[in-house]
């Protein structure tokens, strides 16, 4: 009985260490404007509203294409908050790198 009791707790730890890769798999940072209407997608590349999961590189990565794209696109006043948007994901990005270095598998 003793052995069961010591048992549950464990295998209950073991289940939900295993099941973090699944979810963490499933996306809930970031965007992508993939199949976006274009209301939508000037949302999310503008004030980074109704958008789909991406990862930080890959924003930072999309947002600096945008602003490649410049004035022939973008008014200057939105090219202004791209460039905000690049600054605070750039941010993020480094606090990242500089605090959670890359495990090797």
């Amino acid at each position: 009985m003793k052995s069961l009791i010591r048992t549950i707790p464990v295998m209950a730890a073991a289940l939900m260490i295993f099941s973090l890769p699944s979810l963490a798999d499933e996306g809930t940072m970031g965007q992508k404007t993939e199949g976006m209407s274009g209301t939508q997608k000037d949302e999310c590349l503008i004030v980074a509203k109704n958008c789909v999961s991406e990862s930080i590189n890959a924003r930072v990565d999309r947002i600096e294409r945008e602003i490649a794209k410049g004035s022939a696109v973008y008014s200057d006043e939105e090219l202004n908050q791209l460039r905000d948007e690049l600054r605070d994901a750039s941010k993020t990005q480094q606090f990242y790198n500089n605090h959670f270095p890359p495990v090797a598998l």
